[in-house]
């Protein structure tokens, strides 16, 4: 999951991966990302793990970040304006988990016509 908060927006996140004994050679992969444009924003990350038997390959991870002042600074330094550089990295944030999709791409196009419509940096 990727989630962009900004404001005073609050995100409360529980994911569990449940492999059951009888499950043997399955992979699993659980992943929370967040991209904070406030430092009012609060997050709760807690992914879980519950795996009964060792024959599977399971793992999870949390991030949570602001956008890189160094990484604005060379948008700047080509041109763009601070916001137009700050537009730029969380557009390239929203994209991550599409380009990583295998999917058509008239479906792909919507996903990311609309992400690009909500987002206001």
């Amino acid at each position: 999951m990727y989630a962009r908060l900004d404001d005073q927006s609050q995100l409360d996140f529980t994911g569990k991966i449940v492999i059951p004994k009888n499950i043997l050679f399955c992979t699993a992969y659980q992943l929370n990302r967040n991209l904070m444009l406030s430092k009012k924003v609060k997050i709760k990350s807690r992914p879980q793990l519950e795996i009964a038997n060792n024959q599977v390959r399971c793992s999870h991870g949390v991030s949570s970040g602001t956008l890189n002042e160094d990484q604005i600074a060379f948008l700047r330094s080509h041109g763009l304006s601070d916001n137009q550089a700050k537009w730029q990295l969380a557009k390239a944030f929203m994209m991550a988990p599409l380009s990583e999709m295998d999917l058509h791409s008239k479906i792909k196009l919507a996903a990311e016509k609309e992400l690009l419509r909500e987002a206001n940096v």
